[in-house]
């Protein structure tokens, strides 16, 4: 039979499990999902994507449109054109758990004279992180005025990022 201790443990586990399992947010690499860009050359940069299994293949390519808009603004720069793009599937099969605990203090009664009478048990949780599985990269070419010679699709960095800001799940 459960009571008031055992449900609250209940409770807490599903908490901790159900705020693993959403889309990954647009953030740096951080323990293996997020963006990380390198400069490869004058005005060229590579700028990669890596999301777990919640997340959309759409929302990873705003994801990287969003990026590539603020490398080139940071840079001094109005519109960039991306190059290339590169999509992997990068998907594992299961989850990686992380182990942690919490300790917890409930009352089991109020005595009269020796106040409330309480227990501390550690609670331990399993929260199941899902493994990262998509992948996209873009080379990107920033300028300003007219666009190069180069082939590609032109992105004004200022419009496309009013355009997306909403839209881009932080953490």
């Amino acid at each position: 039979m459960f009571n008031g201790s055992h449900l609250w443990q209940v409770s807490l586990i599903i908490l901790l499990t159900a705020g693993c399992a959403g889309p990954t947010p647009y953030h740096p690499t951080l323990e293996g999902t997020g963006y990380v860009d390198q400069r490869i050359a004058d005005n060229h940069y590579q700028v990669s994507y890596t999301a777990n299994s919640f997340t959309r293949n759409k929302k990873v390519k705003q994801y990287l449109l969003y990026r590539a808009a603020e490398i080139t603004l940071e840079q001094g720069e109005e519109r960039f054109v991306v190059l290339d793009q590169n999509d992997q599937d990068v998907s594992l099969p299961g989850y990686a758990s992380e182990a942690k605990s919490y300790r917890h203090h409930h009352f089991e009664h109020h005595h009269l004279w020796f106040g409330d009478q309480g227990v501390e048990e550690e609670i331990s949780a399993t929260t199941l992180k899902p493994l990262p599985r998509y992948t996209s990269t873009i080379t990107i070419l920033l300028y300003t005025g007219e666009q190069p010679s180069q082939e590609g699709k032109a992105y004004h960095a200022r419009e496309l990022i009013d355009v997306l800001g909403n839209t881009i799940l932080r953490p």
